[in-house]
């Protein structure tokens, strides 16, 4: 997959996260377990780094710069 389109895919898993966590904490009529609550917070999370990730490597390649993990030892 092209960059352009994970940075997409990301955009919109996080987009999605955002509204299930905005949902499960508005509807009090169902108790949604904790862990499920845990859950849509880590990933949500993980998504938002993974995404972070992509841009920052996307200005790099904008740049013609390989990135910086190319460079670590």
């Amino acid at each position: 997959m092209e960059l352009k389109e994970l940075i997409k895919n990301s955009e919109q898993r996080v987009k999605e996260y955002k509204e299930l966590l905005s949902n499960v904490f508005r509807n009090k009529d169902i108790d949604y377990p904790d862990w499920y609550k845990q859950l849509l917070r880590e990933n949500k999370n993980r998504e938002e780094v993974w995404l972070k990730e992509l841009v920052k490597e996307k200005t790099y390649e904008n740049q013609g710069l390989n990135p910086p993990f190319c460079y670590k030892y």
